[in-house]
């Protein structure tokens, strides 16, 4: 999403209005989001345990492997882990796959996408969430 001036109006006003740590709070969680856990990871296949939340609530613990590759300027991950649960509504099945490439040299993230599937009894749902992150030119934050 590219802002432009006229429309920043209403993202940054609400800003203006916390507090300085305030403000580097909601910097610092919207620079962490950018930056692979993996980044640091040297390449290779290891095991996983991912924290999650159960279809029935309450959390979970997703097993699985995270597998990290160099591919060129590119750092690719690959983690595929799942969970068996006993529910109300007859057994689930929660499978999270997600993919990362990003650049060795900054661990930020290029493109991230994940996938959740869960089955409860013969009912299957299926998320997708796809992010692409790209270098803009830098240019002028409205000084207002």
């Amino acid at each position: 999403m590219r802002i432009k001036r006229a429309d920043a109006e209403p993202l940054i006003g609400p800003l203006r209005v916390l507090s300085a740590a305030q403000r580097l709070g909601i910097l610092a969680s919207l620079v962490t989001a950018l930056i692979a856990e993996e980044a640091s990871e040297p390449a290779g296949t290891r095991p996983v345990r991912i924290p999650a939340k159960s279809p029935y609530g309450g959390q979970l613990i997703l097993t699985g492997t995270r597998s990290v590759a160099r591919l060129g300027i590119t750092q690719h991950s690959s983690t595929r882990a799942e969970a068996d649960i006993a529910g109300k509504d007859g057994p689930a099945h929660v499978t999270l796959e997600l993919t990362r490439d990003s650049d060795p040299a900054t661990g930020l993230i290029a493109t991230t996408t994940e996938t959740v599937i869960t089955r409860i009894g013969a009912r299957t749902h299926q998320r997708v969430s796809t992010a692409r992150v790209t270098v803009e030119p830098v240019t002028p934050w409205p000084a207002n």
